[in-house]
């Protein structure tokens, strides 16, 4: 496919239907006009294999406007050829219909669409296949495909056991290979179908209605009495079955099967058929079923094919390339009125290549003033009007004879007699039954005329019609509510808008004798010469057959057509065989030899000098627009002249005749040119990007330079951002776990220090003054003349000596009443010598204790409390090792574990319900043991006491001057002895690299760093701090400087000038574990460079000691 793709138009390469595929691609792409390939040939000669090729090539070589478009056109093809292709006696995959591509083209050449036509389906092959062929393929899929439990659904059985599938001998039985094959291309139907956009629904409905027409083929009809022949249903089974799938009663079906209707004096009567008419019924309604089937899947792929995208719909107006498949002639033992609907289609094709190839050369040359060899040719024009004229012609009369219910076959054969009995290709055959004789240009053809009326007639009767249009099914309903039209096929769309029809055509080019003569070919060739066509008052095969000829010339007749013959090399279907006589026969029938003759000798291809110059003027550098008809010649000339090729060209008044060969030699020119602009293309757009990748780099710099400084200055508000949001994060950082720590409070008293003890420990060493924590001493204090046990109630009305309390309510509240009986009489609690605390649930409700000393029995049970057990629900040692430990031991004492502590005490009861937390369970009740609340308090305060202590302690070996008497004072100080360490070193480098006036008058800064906001001028000025007879208790660090706190240390230089009289001295102080000597100077010398060079002269002379040390 690629070398043929490559090659150029002159080239050497082997005859190959892909050849033929490249120059139609090159008509596509240079000409104006749509194109068109006809493939003829008899049957099994290989038309369907070759339109495959055809349509791979295209596919495959020329520019998709969308992707998938590939696979659509192969899937299409394979559901096309499984409903409408079948097995014949000389085929094993004929195609039982004619289709006609139409492949859509943009303008800049790419194929964004297609579309398929159908026309002259076979129905006759639905009832009743021919000896030795078959059904349609997808019956066979369909039932060797099929699970059981499918075959259950549709109530199919085996292939025989049906009618319309009925065994024929002389077709081979299918073989385990054959089945498992039909199997998987029923799968791979399935799938297509699926993938073309058939939804679930949809193929469910096909083959509801592909069952049920095998269904409606096993109705058997019998006489009800022998009198009038009135046909009744056999077996009522298989109505049954096509009833259910097709969505209508069973008894609808069953009579409008056996009865019709007949209108008189405008009233309709219901009359029972007979055997032979019931059974022409059931045979209609079946094909009538199959073929509005058929009708809508061609619809279905043709949306799929043409998507309505804004991809399709911007190219859609391009060139068009129609390809049309005509199943061959067929001459049999027995031939029907198929094999005559074939064969009229077959002998229109071959009348319009005669006319096309041989007649309409000549008179072009005869009216452009051309002299040229004439090629004689067998010409047919005579047999297509014995067939397709009209009223006399075969088809006519065939329908005139079909208005009359009472005519016969007979009849209509011998009426085609009294008609045609001198025409020279028309005999009346002797045999003992009607049937006639046509010569054909394949050959002599002799019809059987039996059944010719019946099959003509398609009358799917009212009362089916009616049934069907009833259905409950919605699918089956529309497919028998839409119209048929003309050429028998479902009016569910319009037809796509033609770009250039025939007539507008014929209205232009009226004036040119050529083209009137071409108009009148063609108005024979669609049966439009002298009469109208005749119309009856119902649909016959023979009127959608001339409706669907007329179509098709049509839709051929203005492009240009292109032919591809195809011959059978054997009748036998064996690779490797050659018969002689066939083949001969068919290079006759098909006149070979005379259009090898007519290219050789003649001129085929001519164009006018309009069209010549736009197409070929780039051979030498023309323009397309030019005037007068003498410049237009000189032009044609001087490209022909620069192909140098002589004899192969002829110049008329009009337009230029050339020979095949001249042309391929054009088109090499042509090729090379395009080789040679692409070439020079590539060169600009190479110049093109350079100029264009320099503009873009020297952009991208200046670009680069700008984002760069932008993300600098992002960088920077984001560093100040982050900061902010950091300091704002941690505070709510800090916020939110002082409330996790105030719900956890809340949630439940426990301690939180790990390492409290658990078990009751003797060996804590107790200092004076703490508290004993002895429950013996405690009881004996606040024991009262009550008893120790106490009984807590949620409905008590009040508080009693041994009942500590509830909840008040009124007597009169009903709703408390209805409840009193399950909450009372509450939980007994008791206080025994030891300090501990148990309780005891009387109350039917159940009642849940939570505190910090439960037992290991409550811990398990979460803190339920069984109904009459005794439970401890407080253990005294538990407690006081706890409260040693944190009170004595730990160092974490703070509020906090304060009131940790105190709560501990505490024990909480819920009467309701527990819930997932402490804070979701709606009613708490809280009793706290007095003794243990006293102990708890008095050990808190002796270690509040005790950490006072060691504070104090603290901050007395501190400098009197850390030493102030509030925490905030205390901090104030901390500031400041920080700035006493930090501040020389800023007020030297401030001083040092000079400010302007007026920040050396008020320096603004952080007071963290340098303290308050203080006058340089003024510091520099400054007294010394105050004497040595001052307490240093009163020294206040936010109100002096630097120099004032070297002097409360006795390290100021001004006061050891005073009281001793002596030079300066060099202080160390220890900064960290590290040393800095600062060497103070007078008070007359302001620090500038000099004191900064020898401070840092004695800073790295000190370091050098420090080293050899």
């Amino acid at each position: 496919m690629q070398a043929y793709r490559k090659s150029k138009a002159d080239s050497q390469m082997a005859p190959h239907v892909y050849r033929k595929c490249q120059d139609i691609l090159r008509s596509v792409h240079f000409s104006s006009k749509n194109q068109c390939c006809v493939l003829t040939g008899d049957s099994a000669s290989g038309k369907t294999e070759c339109l495959k090729h055809i349509l791979q090539y295209i596919v495959n070589v020329s520019p998709l406007s969308h992707a998938g478009l590939k696979r659509r056109f192969s899937q299409v093809q394979f559901i096309l050829e499984a409903f409408g292709n079948a097995v014949t006696l000389n085929n094993t995959n004929s195609s039982r219909f004619t289709s006609y591509w139409e492949l859509y083209f943009s303008p800049q050449g790419k194929l964004s669409g297609g579309r398929v036509h159908l026309y002259m389906l076979e129905k006759s092959r639905i009832i009743r296949p021919l000896k030795g062929g078959k059904n349609f393929h997808v019956f066979h899929y369909l039932l060797y495909g099929m699970d059981a439990d499918q075959l259950m659904e549709y109530n199919l059985t085996s292939e025989y056991s049906h009618r319309y599938l009925s065994y024929d001998p002389s077709v081979p039985t299918e073989d385990k290979a054959s089945k498992q094959l039909k199997s998987e291309k029923y799968a791979l139907l399935i799938s297509y179908m699926e993938a073309v956009g058939f939804s679930a629904e949809d193929i469910r409905n096909t083959l509801n209605c592909l069952a049920s027409v095998l269904h409606i083929g096993n109705v058997a009809f019998a006489s009800l009495n022998s009198q009038n022949n009135a046909s009744m249903v056999q077996d009522p089974s298989p109505v049954n079955c096509a009833a259910f799938l097709l969505g209508v009663s069973a008894d609808e079906l069953g009579t409008a099967l056996i009865c019709g209707a007949v209108y008189h004096k405008g009233e309709r009567a219901t009359v029972r058929k007979n055997t032979d008419a019931a059974a022409q019924g059931r045979d209609n309604l079946a094909t009538a079923l199959y073929s509005r089937l058929f009708s809508w899947i061609i619809w279905k792929v043709n949306s799929f094919l043409e998507e309505n995208t804004k991809e399709f719909n911007r190219h859609r107006f391009g060139p068009v390339l129609g390809l049309l498949d005509v199943f061959g002639s067929e001459r049999l033992e027995i031939n029907l009125l198929e094999q005559l609907c074939i064969n009229t289609a077959n002998e229109q094709l071959a009348h319009f290549y005669s006319q096309r190839i041989f007649a309409w050369e000549q008179a072009e040359l005869e009216s452009e003033g051309i002299r040229s060899y004439e090629v004689p040719f067998r010409e047919n024009k005579g047999t297509v009007e014995l067939l397709l004229n009209s009223p006399n012609g075969v088809i006519s009369l065939l329908d005139q004879e079909c208005k009359i219910v009472q005519n016969t076959d007979a009849a209509f054969v011998k009426k085609c007699d009294s008609s045609h009995r001198k025409h020279p290709n028309y005999d009346l055959a002797k045999l003992s039954y009607p049937a006639f004789t046509i010569r054909h240009f394949s050959g002599q053809v002799t019809y059987v005329a039996l059944g010719f009326l019946g099959s003509n007639r398609i009358m799917l009767g009212t009362c089916l019609s009616e049934c069907m249009r009833g259905s409950e099914n919605q699918f089956i309903r529309a497919l028998f509510k839409s119209p048929i039209s003309e050429t028998g096929s479902l009016a569910l769309l319009p037809e796509r808008m033609k770009k250039a029809s025939f007539s507008m055509q014929k209205g232009k080019l009226k004036r040119n004798p050529t083209i009137r003569h071409k108009v009148a070919v063609v108005k024979h060739l669609v049966g439009k010469e002298n009469h109208r066509p005749t119309r009856t008052p119902f649909p016959t095969t023979g009127s959608q057959l001339r409706a669907s000829i007329s179509e098709l010339m049509e839709k051929i007749v203005p492009c240009d057509v292109h032919f591809v013959r195809c011959i059978k090399p054997n009748g036998n279907q064996s690779p490797g065989q050659f018969d002689m006589e066939l083949v001969l026969s068919q290079v006759r029938s098909l006149a070979i030899v005379e259009t090898a003759r007519s290219r050789s000798l003649g001129y085929p291809l001519w164009l006018t000098f309009e069209a010549f110059v736009e197409r070929y003027g780039i051979i030498v550098g023309l323009h397309r627009f030019v005037h007068t008809r003498n410049t237009m010649q000189q032009q044609c000339l001087k490209i022909l002249h620069r192909i140098d090729f002589p004899g192969g060209w002829r110049m008329g008044n009009t337009k230029v005749f050339l020979t095949h060969r001249c042309h391929e030699a054009l088109n090499s020119f042509l090729d090379r040119m395009v080789q040679f602009a692409i070439v020079i293309q590539k060169a600009v757009r190479k110049w093109q990007a350079r100029v264009l990748y320099s503009r873009l780099k020297s952009l991208q710099v200046k670009q680069s330079n700008a984002v760069t400084n932008f993300l600098n200055r992002v960088g920077q508000r984001s560093e100040m951002l982050f900061e902010h949001i950091s300091n704002q994060v941690m505070e709510e950082t800090a916020k939110q776990r002082q409330r996790e720590n105030e719900v956890n409070q809340l949630k439940s008293p426990r301690l939180s220090d790990p390492n409290s003890p658990s078990t009751p420990s003797q060996n804590t060493d107790v200092p004076d003054g703490f508290p004993s924590l002895s429950p013996r001493q405690s009881f004996s204090q606040q024991r009262t003349s009550s008893s120790a046990s106490s009984i807590t109630d949620a409905f008590s009305p009040g508080a009693t000596p041994t009942r500590p309390g509830g909840i008040q309510s009124r007597t009169s509240d009903l709703s408390v009443t209805s409840v009193d009986s399950v909450f009372s009489p509450g939980v007994e609690i008791v206080n025994d010598e030891q300090g501990d605390v148990w309780a005891t649930r009387g109350s039917k409700n159940a009642i849940f204790v939570k505190g910090q000393f439960l037992s290991n029995e409550l811990i398990a049970s979460r803190g339920a409390l069984e109904r009459d057990a005794t439970s401890k629900i407080f253990a005294w040692e538990s407690f006081a090792d706890s409260v040693r430990y944190h009170c004595l031991q730990s160092k974490k004492f703070n509020p906090k574990i304060e009131e940790v502590i105190m709560s501990s005490a505490s024990i909480y009861f819920s009467f309701v319900k527990d819930g997932d937390d402490d804070a979701s369970t709606p009613c708490w009740v809280q009793l706290d043991v007095v003794p243990a609340l006293q102990q708890a308090k008095a050990a808190c305060d002796y270690a509040r006491e005790k950490r006072n202590q060691e504070k104090q302690q603290v901050i007395n070996s501190l400098p009197p001057i850390l030493r102030p008497k509030t925490r905030k004072a205390r901090e104030l100080a901390a500031i400041e002895h920080f700035q006493q360490k930090i501040r020389p070193r800023r007020y030297i480098a401030t001083v040092k690299f000079k400010r302007k006036k007026w920040a050396r008058k008020e320096a603004v800064l952080n007071p963290f760093l340098f303290g308050n906001t203080k006058s340089l001028s003024q510091t520099d000025q400054q007294e010394p701090g105050p004497s040595s007879s001052e307490p240093m208790d009163s020294l206040d660090a936010a109100s002096y400087g630097p120099e004032a706190l070297m002097d409360a240390f006795g390290s100021s230089p001004n006061a050891r000038e005073k009281e001793e009289g002596t030079s300066p001295q060099t202080i160390e102080l220890q900064f960290q574990g590290r040393k800095s000597v600062l060497s103070p100077t007078s008070s007359k010398e302001k620090p500038g460079k000099k004191v900064w060079a020898r401070k840092k002269f004695e800073d790295r002379k000190s370091e050098k000691g420090g080293k050899r040390s």
